[in-house]
């Protein structure tokens, strides 16, 4: 049975002071203090919960519905292994932080102390010599040489997380039955095949303009994913791989709107 190991980013069994405010209010502490949970960019309707059918926890919260905390599932088939479902429980930043993890911009050849403009969520599409390049960057960042005026580096670094897909249904009733305290068998499992199948897809084409523009592409990725990837592919790669480095302008046709403050790198 599937069932759930994280209500709202702590274990379904804390009672700390933190996670009992976490599950009251519905925090995340991945996306920063007194942040709200909130998957509805890749989750879209289902990143809430309708609590029509839920009087007991209509009555505890108040609301007609509350955000899906459910970070991570321990799916039928492997119980004692829970997979990541939520991308903010692996990585998370925006234009209000003030820090990018330590390992990600060492991957990047990045300093302390160095400044980052950032975009997400950018949409790109484009059809060239019958080809479609249709896919959405996580994650878009570029060195600041300067702020007055504002000055870039053309070479881009690309931040791509990968998390579980579920089959079977039941994620709902996991974690409703999870945040009552109650354990809900559900034939939820995750889809190993589409996992698999999203991320050689995105690898290769998202690497491929990381290496056109110049910069560099990392990916960030459930360890449980990493060991099936690694059956799939025939060219030798380890956790710190990192991909495309050429030099070269960044596309002239790349629309990303307007740049979001820098972010302050800490090695902290």
């Amino acid at each position: 049975m599937g069932v759930a190991p994280e209500l709202y980013t702590y274990p379904v069994d804390a009672e700390t002071t933190a996670a009992r405010a976490a599950r009251a209010n519905y925090l995340c502490r991945f996306r920063g203090p007194g942040e709200k949970c909130d998957q509805s960019q890749h989750r879209g309707a289902r990143a809430f919960v309708s609590l029509r059918k839920y009087p007991s926890l209509r009555k505890v919260y108040g609301k007609a519905k509350i955000p899906l905390g459910l970070c991570s599932i321990s799916p039928q088939e492997e119980p004692s292994e829970p997979w990541i479902v939520c991308p903010h429980r692996l990585f998370y930043i925006a234009a209000e932080s003030t820090k990018i993890e330590q390992y990600v911009y060492r991957l990047w050849g990045l300093d302390k102390g160095d400044r980052v403009a950032l975009w997400t969520e950018i949409k790109l599409q484009e059809s060239r010599g019958g080809k479609d390049f249709d896919f959405t960057l996580d994650y878009v960042f570029r060195r600041v040489f300067s702020e007055g005026p504002l000055k870039l580096e053309d070479a881009p670094c690309l931040v791509e997380i990968m998390t579980a897909s579920t089959s079977g249904g039941g994620v709902e009733r996991c974690f409703v039955g999870a945040l009552q305290g109650r354990l809900i068998s559900t034939k939820t499992s995750i889809n190993y095949r589409q996992v698999l199948a999203r991320m050689m897809s995105q690898f290769v084409a998202k690497a491929q303009i990381a290496h056109d523009w110049g910069g560099k592409a990392v990916w960030i990725v459930h360890h449980s994913v990493w060991p099936r990837f690694k059956r799939q592919v025939s060219f030798g790669m380890d956790m710190s791989t990192m991909i495309g480095r050429r030099r070269g302008a960044l596309a002239s046709n790349l629309k990303i709107g307007g740049c979001r403050r820098p972010v302050q790198n800490c090695a902290d």
